[in-house]
């Protein structure tokens, strides 16, 4: 809270400092519909919203007030205790490091600092999951649709003229070369080979080479890899290599 002060302050260029002491006791408040954590999510000064993240600067502003009269704040200066209380027009938060009342708005609180307003909405940290990782490359999706996955000879990953997919439906698929000069060899997996697309002639056998079907589970991993003779070769630059279902 001592942080969030400050940075307030530096936002709106005051000068002064917040200290109290609790002087609060333990009450009965088990009933009470503020009960539960709050979160600061949007700010606002002088009618203006204001970057919530550059308001805090140092991470979240939680507070979670409890029915024995407690109330557990974390924020940038770590976990901290107080008391609240009920007011007229919502709560009061007492502790060495904080007094401040919230207003209720009806479904969140306002919490106003030195002429910032912080809205305090409810947060339920189960509910919060962390953003999901980011893969160096994406594997593109083999979406059949009214048409084909046509893929080139030169579009492929890891300088090795390899082109990878993940099969969405399982269906049995055709591979058609556009040039009799141009060999692909087609690799289904189980999982994504992750040593380098380059090395897949050494670790795996080919599942297809050149034209012709294959059955494929939804899921699989296809490699179609253009042959090394094809870079040697005119027609490899304007290769493509047609992926469609199979005819009945």
């Amino acid at each position: 809270m001592k942080k969030l002060l400050a940075v307030v302050l530096c936002v709106i260029l005051a000068g002064s400092c917040l200290v109290c002491l609790t002087s609060c006791g333990k009450q009965d408040l088990s009933q009470s519909p503020y009960l539960g954590t709050w979160k600061a999510t949007k700010a606002t000064f002088k009618g203006e919203e204001q970057d919530i993240n550059e308001v805090l600067k140092s991470g979240d502003f939680i507070i979670t007030l409890n029915g024995d009269g407690t109330a557990y704040i974390d924020d940038a200066d770590g976990p901290s205790t107080a008391q609240w209380k009920e007011t007229g027009k919502g709560v009061k938060v007492k502790g060495d490091d904080i007094n401040t009342k919230l207003e209720w708005l009806g479904d969140s609180f306002d919490m106003s600092i030195f002429g910032v307003h912080l809205i305090m909405t409810a947060f339920n940290p189960e509910e919060e999951t962390a953003p999901e990782e980011e893969t160096e490359e994406e594997v593109r999706r083999m979406i059949i649709n009214s048409e084909p996955v046509v893929i080139t000879a030169q579009e492929g990953f890891d300088n090795a003229g390899v082109t990878e997919l993940i099969c969405d439906a399982t269906e049995t698929y055709s591979f058609t070369s556009s040039s009799e000069d141009v060999k692909w060899d087609i690799y289904v997996l189980d999982s994504r080979f992750e040593d380098g697309a380059r090395y897949l002639a050494q670790a795996e056998d080919p599942d297809l080479e050149g034209d012709g079907t294959l059955e494929i589970e939804e899921g699989k991993y296809i490699y179609a890899v253009c042959s090394e003779n094809a870079f040697t070769a005119d027609a490899a630059s304007d290769a493509t290599l047609a992926i469609d279902y199979a005819a009945e």
